[in-house]
């Protein structure tokens, strides 16, 4: 047994992924459990996709293993999973995996570390900050170019959103916000094709608009084709579209058919 898991890096991290979460946390919790089947959902995704991308298959499972490995302290410590009230979840796993050396317990090669340490820190940021991963690199060197580098956070921002959009349309999503109309920053945001910030979410609208506008953030074309665009949309309009009044049900349709516009030029 024990040998078979050595052949198979991605089936014993799964197995080391598992016990550090049920017995470090409480696992009856089901704020817990979802983000746990978050991340082996998104794990999945991420070796998928890099089958089709040409991409290291056992770095791109853990990297979908890992990028949340913050978040069930955040849950403990804080009861939330907002940023902005706690602390930022991608730069709190970098810490606890590279800092405190978490990452030792994980079967992966040492010198790819570099690799998951960008991608999981920028995983949840606005934008991809190239300066910082070039910096990164040049105090800590990888044996794989920066183009490359580059995909393997393309992948995990792309495979995490996926799954969150999954979770929106196969669950009944509860909007919070009862305004109706859009915040105007947020509105010029989105017509600009910018990642909206949250914080200016007010109505149903605003927190529609920003799920929405993962779409245009995904990096691959084959995230697109995984995701199956036009059959999420349909359920998406199915479930959530009768909450909104009229005039709001315009500016979101339209909003969808920009976005499919944004993805054909892409």
């Amino acid at each position: 047994m024990k040998e078979k898991l050595k052949n198979n890096k991605n089936k014993l991290n799964k197995i080391i992924f598992s016990k550090f979460v049920k017995e470090n946390f409480d696992f009856s919790c089901c704020e817990i459990k979802r983000k746990y089947i978050h991340s082996l959902k998104v794990a999945n995704i991420c070796l998928k996709l890099s089958k089709k991308l040409g991409l290291n298959k056992n770095l791109s499972y853990a990297l979908g293993l890992l990028h949340d490995y913050a978040r069930f302290l955040q849950f403990t410590e804080y009861k939330t999973f907002s940023d902005f009230t706690s602390f930022d979840h991608g730069e709190m796993a970098c810490k606890l995996l590279f800092e405190e050396n978490q990452i030792a317990n994980f079967d992966i090669e040492q010198s790819l570390y570099p690799v998951l340490y960008v991608a999981i820190y920028l995983h949840n940021k606005k934008d991809v900050d190239l300066k910082f991963i070039k910096n990164y690199l040049e105090g800590h060197p990888c044996p794989m170019p920066f183009e490359e580098v580059l995909k393997f956070v393309h992948l995990i921002r792309d495979a995490d959103k996926i799954d969150i959009l999954r979770v929106i349309t196969e669950k009944d999503f509860q909007i919070e916000n009862t305004l109706d109309g859009i915040t105007p920053t947020l509105k010029k945001e989105v017509e600009k094709f910018k990642p909206p910030s949250k914080k200016y979410s007010k109505t149903k609208l605003d927190t529609m608009v920003i799920q929405l506008s993962f779409l245009y953030n995904l990096y691959f074309k084959e995230s697109q084709k995984f995701l199956s665009l036009n059959k999420f949309l349909k359920v998406y309009l199915a479930k959530y579209l009768k909450i909104l009044n009229p005039t709001d049900q315009a500016f979101l349709l339209k909003h969808i058919e920009d976005i499919k516009e944004f993805l054909k030029k892409k």
